[in-house]
């Protein structure tokens, strides 16, 4: 006789969370073309087996109340932020042989997803916001109660334009250095790509 594998509906809860979150649940659950719900035997054994895109990762225990499928986020506190699937095995004793009998879930040519999303401490390293020198400026501005002060230097025409930026004693230092201008040229002082003074060169000398 052939056996022929019903086709499940697969219900899933809380299949998105954080990484190193321990206190939430995957709650699944399989209903039949029939509209009935796959009720477990508690007596039996149940594990999930998951894996990702590079292969099978391991088993995790799985809790069954009524008909719902239970697995703490606890056991998944090791595993990086990435797309997982599962299948949930059911093990029992077979009566005369020594390997025991298993049903998979869900439906052949199916699995169970689910997401594990980085929290803010994975992303140590990436820029969250980038705060420009013209930010910090403003802040000390405000923390030395208006005491920026500017200075503006020539050097000698063969030197390079320069910007030196230092707080010191409640004030906020900003020192430009400009090369002389006998050939001519001409120099601005400008806030760069990268948050920071910098000068330029706006007009070449004649």
């Amino acid at each position: 006789m052939q056996m022929i594998d019903p086709k499940y509906s697969v219900y899933v809860r809380g299949g998105t969370f954080k990484r190193g979150d321990t206190t939430r649940h995957i709650v699944i659950s399989f209903q039949d073309e029939q509209g009935c719900w796959v009720t477990p035997n508690p007596d039996h054994t149940f594990v999930a087996k998951v894996a990702n895109s590079s292969g099978y990762i391991g088993d995790y225990p799985v809790t069954v109340v009524d008909s719902d499928f239970i697995i703490s986020t606890k056991v998944f506190a090791k595993l990086p932020d990435d797309q997982y699937e599962l299948e949930i095995w059911e093990i029992w004793p077979s009566e005369g042989d020594e390997e025991p009998d298993k049903t998979i879930y869900p439906t052949p040519g199916t699995v169970v997803n689910f997401t594990i999303e980085a929290n803010v401490t994975d992303k140590s390293g990436e820029v969250i916001k980038k705060i420009g020198f013209q930010d910090v400026v403003n802040t000390a501005v405000e923390n030395a109660g208006l005491n920026l002060i500017i200075n503006v230097k020539t050097v000698g025409s063969d030197k390079q334009a320069t910007v030196e930026q230092q707080y010191e004693d409640g004030k906020n230092h900003i020192t430009f250095s400009i090369p002389a201008g006998k050939d001519g040229k001409t120099w601005q002082p400008y806030i760069g790509e990268d948050g920071n003074w910098h000068v330029k060169l706006i007009q070449e000398g004649k």
